[in-house]
């Protein structure tokens, strides 16, 4: 029995270090080269899976939002591979998963969904934390507007670039990152892409 947990406790550190790296990699070119970021287009085009690079970034996140006693719904549509940049792509997700975490201090419930609509691949995160004031939902997305740290008067670090970044990231996807909330309901962002972004016509153009 012993052996058998011992086995069991190797195999799960496999499976993070596997994870850690996993995403490291992804993350590579933009801790390399933080002026990737300003550019107008993807550095690097590669036919990816969406769903399975959600699910590495849950995965990566998976104790972080245990310890905080977030427990996670996903709900996966089958969608088409996607002609976009594995590495940035990654740090959207990452970025809205920790935020998600942050305005669940004391725990809560974190959504996921991806799916297909009206010609468009559409992936949602709804967190049931502190929520966004009306006069504040386009503000966040305005660099170096934060509500964390000593800038924005939180208990939790932040720079006010990530938002920022993350919509400049879909745009140059020919996509959009939306918010919808109300204070103190939580909040949902929208990531969505046109389907083109499936086609190798759309490799093309970006």
């Amino acid at each position: 029995a012993q052996l058998a947990q011992s086995k069991k406790t190797g195999e799960l550190i496999d499976q993070a270090v596997t994870n850690i790296i996993a995403l490291c990699n992804r993350s590579e070119g933009i801790t390399r080269d933080p002026l990737n970021l300003s550019r107008k287009k993807p550095v690097k085009i590669s036919h990816m899976s969406f769903q399975a690079l959600i699910q590495s970034v849950l995965n990566f996140t998976q104790k972080q939002l245990e310890n905080n006693k977030i427990v996670v719904h996903a709900d996966f549509q089958p969608v088409d591979m996607m002609y976009a940049d594995e590495n940035l792509l990654s740090q959207v997700i990452l970025n809205l998963v920790i935020n998600a975490s942050h305005a669940m201090e004391k725990g809560g419930e974190l959504f996921l969904s991806l799916q297909k609509e009206k010609g468009f691949i559409v992936f949602r995160i709804r967190d049931t934390g502190v929520g966004i004031k009306t006069g504040n939902l386009e503000k966040i997305f305005m660099p170096f507007y934060t509500t964390k740290g000593a800038l924005g008067g939180g208990n939790k670090s932040g720079t006010g670039l990530g938002l920022s970044i993350s919509r400049s990231i879909a745009e140059m996807h020919e996509g959009k990152l939306e918010v919808e909330s109300i204070e103190n309901q939580g909040a949902t962002f929208i990531l969505s892409f046109p389907e083109k972004i499936t086609t190798k016509e759309f490799k093309q153009i970006v």
